[in-house]
């Protein structure tokens, strides 16, 4: 009986290690895959809003509905820097930032310690794309170019030489480090609060010129379903795509201050948007539901604000 049971564990432990492997090794091949090496993504060429709108044969409301749902993806060309995290020996953080002040002992009791996720940034030049997260869309509306800020980003194509990673101490020290660097495809970052670029010109938003052939070629499938509907996007959609830039339009216009919950003037915004929105005759489509999509949309939180408390909080340019 006890060689029974213990063939039996034998067995499954042996089944679980060999699933454990797998699962490892599945693992390290999406990160593998997901790796934007130097210079990958940069071969291809880019065409500018107006181009890929006379690839494709529509209008600008028709490729931000594109762009919305993830059919088109925006690029910029963009160098700043990325707020990352590594693994580092307790050990080796101390001798980074500490050095001098600890002794033998204290070193093999930092060793005991293991790794810690040490805070950093790194440098990154390449082609970027906002992150899916990010309301970013609406910036893209306005005939007048403008400049919009992104915190949150994926990378498309790298064209960083080398990687300068910063290690930051617990007191705001710097110290740089010599490391191998691997970016990612897949994976959100977000850019450093001292990043010097921060903001992104709507006129320098790129697409991929392939993808936009590859969509012309297969467009007829796109815009007609199964049943020969066309596809819809919502006006809730439409309403979180265009309202927020015309609120950052009427804010440059009328040079308003951010709005005091207190004394009524979010909903004198309101008002004024909704005038605008009546008399341009393209957008509409938005009166008829817009008392409700305002609550659900620009009203909703996000973090503990609204949309109007971030766009106020914005630093907005024309160009």
């Amino acid at each position: 009986m006890f060689t029974f049971v213990k063939k039996t564990l034998d067995l499954k432990r042996g089944l679980m290690t060999d699933l454990f492997n797998e699962i490892s090794a599945y693992h390290v091949r999406c990160l593998e895959n997901n790796i934007l090496s130097y210079r990958e993504g940069v071969k291809e060429e880019y065409c500018d809003i107006e181009e890929v709108i006379s690839i494709l044969g529509i209008n600008k409301l028709e490729l931000w509905k594109l762009v919305a749902q993830s059919q088109l993806t925006p690029c910029f060309l963009w160098d700043g820097l990325l707020s990352i995290s590594i693994d580092m020996n307790f050990a080796d953080y101390n001798e980074k930032f500490r050095k001098g002040t600890f002794n033998e002992s204290s070193y093999l009791a930092d060793r005991r310690l293991g790794d810690i996720h040490c805070p950093c940034y790194v440098n990154f030049r390449g082609y970027i794309t906002p992150d899916p997260t990010e309301s970013f869309v609406s910036n893209l509306i306005d005939d007048t170019p403008i400049k919009f800020s992104l915190s949150k980003i994926r990378l498309t194509a790298n064209l960083t030489q080398k990687e300068k990673i910063i290690l930051l101490g617990d007191e705001g020290q710097e110290r740089e480090i010599e490391k191998n660097l691997n970016f990612y495809k897949n994976q959100t970052y977000t850019i450093y609060r001292k990043s010097n670029v921060k903001e992104f010109d709507s006129k320098k938003c790129m697409f991929l010129k392939s993808q936009a052939i590859k969509f012309k070629e297969g467009i007829a499938n796109v815009v007609e379903e199964t049943t020969g509907k066309k596809k819809k996007i919502s006006d809730k959609e439409l309403f979180k795509l265009i309202i927020p830039t015309v609120i950052r339009y009427m804010r440059l216009k009328n040079h308003r201050e951010k709005p005091n919950q207190m004394s009524g003037d979010k909903e004198g915004i309101k008002k004024d948007v909704l005038e605008y929105v009546k008399q341009d005759i393209s957008l509409e489509f938005l009166v008829p539901n817009f008392s409700n999509n305002w609550q659900k949309v620009i009203n909703s939180m996000d973090e503990g604000q609204s949309i109007i408390d971030k766009i106020f909080e914005e630093d907005i340019d024309v160009l």
